[in-house]
């Protein structure tokens, strides 16, 4: 009996997996989560990094690092006629995390934390076209470049 529950069990998990595919989620296949850290230091209240590239399809997760902060995306300073995310809840604690996906279309949008944007919290999403990144080496490029740009570390040119 148990040994024909087994290949029953395996079969269904396949199904499962295959009906779940769809063109669409082969369309994120290459989405990536990246992480914006909330903080507070001797360069003041900022988000790093500051300038986020994204694609549709991407998740920004932001990530407290001390303070109490929020992410608005400020409708009188972003492109009209689309409909922007809803400025987020007030993160209270440190650690604390919140993921906002990336639904705009391409262009550069303007965040800001609401209580700290006089302060310099501020920062740019650039949502860039349908052109995907392509091969291993890119994401990892990219990723590259996120960490560089949090520790504010200028890359060395190609030679």
């Amino acid at each position: 009996m148990l040994r024909s529950a087994i290949p029953l069990a395996v079969t269904v998990a396949i199904a499962a997996a295959v009906s779940a595919w769809t063109p669409s989620a082969a369309q994120n296949i290459d989405a990536r989560i990246i992480t914006i850290l909330m903080t507070r230091d001797s360069a003041g209240m900022r988000f790093s990094p500051s300038t986020i590239v994204a694609h549709s399809g991407d998740t920004l997760h932001f990530v407290n690092g001390a303070g109490r902060h929020d992410v608005d995306f400020v409708a009188d300073s972003n492109p009209r006629n689309v409909v922007l995310p809803k400025t987020t809840p007030l993160l209270e604690k440190a650690g604390a995390t919140l993921d906002i996906p990336v639904n705009l279309p391409p262009g550069r949008y303007y965040i800001q934390c609401d209580p700290h944007a006089e302060m310099g919290m501020v920062g740019h999403l650039i949502v860039e076209g349908e052109q995907r990144r392509s091969s291993a080496a890119s994401v990892h490029r990219d990723r590259v470049q996120n960490i560089l740009q949090a520790r504010r570390i200028q890359p060395k040119p190609p030679v």
